[in-house]
């Protein structure tokens, strides 16, 4: 998903449930802007769509300007109609991962791993108070270089670099004569200036990673083209309670493509009872089988 500006798309997910906090908190609410790679993280006790959305408007929307466009999986949350209105007030394009399929949000992925990290680095074995210091491990997170831009998300962001506490302990705070400023306009335009260069750089170094992933990607990837009415497996991750997941079948079907979504996500129909549902072609297999249920042959009819 190229991005070329800050807030063009932000991604957003929950972590958790991790232990419950003395102060209630059992999730992680993640925002992260595509481009600045620059990153939001609350505490919450819970998941619901009202939470997510205050958090996003009152925190990051109100703070930084409303982004182009917000992805994330398909959580309750983020299919509530709660959320799909406050995109839809604010003009806001609202996309979502097929379903099971977390590298769809890769980018907010990436960044959990990291959180968790950071987290477990602080705890030493003492898991209650994990959201203590939040705050304190996203600052650091957005003063460390990407490896993506090879920028900080606080140049990116913000058009500086925050002054850290070490700095002020260490090296004092003395007036650079290069960065004082004779008036307020002065001080916007060399923001301004110092933005745009970051940006340009940023741009260059992204458009190379994503060519890079893209052809590391496309190695490790079969893309078999599926039609509408093909016959095929579908990968089991249905779970119900009193089955045990290691015993189950791994693929179910066959199963009956009915649309085709794009080249990577397709309509398929289970059995003949469930509902239409869209599923990555990575959870798809040909079935090359001589036998039919009786439905396929009746929605088969019906599709043409």
């Amino acid at each position: 998903m190229p991005v070329g500006a800050p807030l063009g798309r932000l991604a957003t997910d929950f972590l958790g449930p991790l232990p419950t906090a003395p102060r209630g908190n059992k999730f992680i609410l993640t925002v992260t802007d595509y481009f600045t790679k620059w990153v939001e993280v609350f505490p919450v006790k819970d998941q619901t769509a009202v939470i997510c959305a205050q958090l996003i408007l009152n925190e990051v929307i109100c703070r930084f300007g409303s982004p182009l466009a917000i992805h994330s999986d398909q959580g309750r949350a983020y299919e509530s109609q709660i959320f799909q209105e406050l995109c839809k007030i604010l003009e806001i394009r609202k996309t979502r991962t097929s379903p099971r399929n977390p590298k769809c949000n890769k980018q907010t992925e990436r960044f959990n791993r990291s959180i968790i990290s950071m987290i477990k680095s602080y705890l030493r074995g003492d898991q209650t108070n994990w959201d203590m210091n939040l705050g304190c491990l996203a600052g650091a997170y957005r003063a460390s270089p990407n490896e993506s831009t090879c920028l900080t998300p606080n140049i990116l962001m913000l058009g500086r670099e925050v002054r850290l506490p070490y700095e002020l302990l260490h090296k004092g705070h003395p007036l650079d004569p290069n960065e004082a400023d004779t008036s307020w306009g002065n001080h916007a335009l060399k923001i301004k200036e110092r933005m745009q260069r970051a940006h340009c750089v940023a741009r260059k170094h992204l458009e190379v990673t994503c060519k890079r992933r893209k052809d590391y990607y496309d190695n490790k990837t079969n893309l078999y083209e599926y039609k509408v009415s093909d016959k095929v497996w579908y990968r089991n991750e249905i779970k119900r309670e009193g089955i045990c997941p290691k015993l189950q079948p791994l693929f179910i079907g066959p199963c009956l493509v009915t649309k085709k979504i794009n080249d990577l996500n397709y309509e398929i129909q289970i059995d003949a009872h469930s509902k239409r549902k869209v599923v990555n072609h990575d959870k798809l297999k040909p079935y090359y089988g001589q036998s039919h249920p009786k439905w396929i042959k009746k929605f088969k009819s019906d599709l043409f």
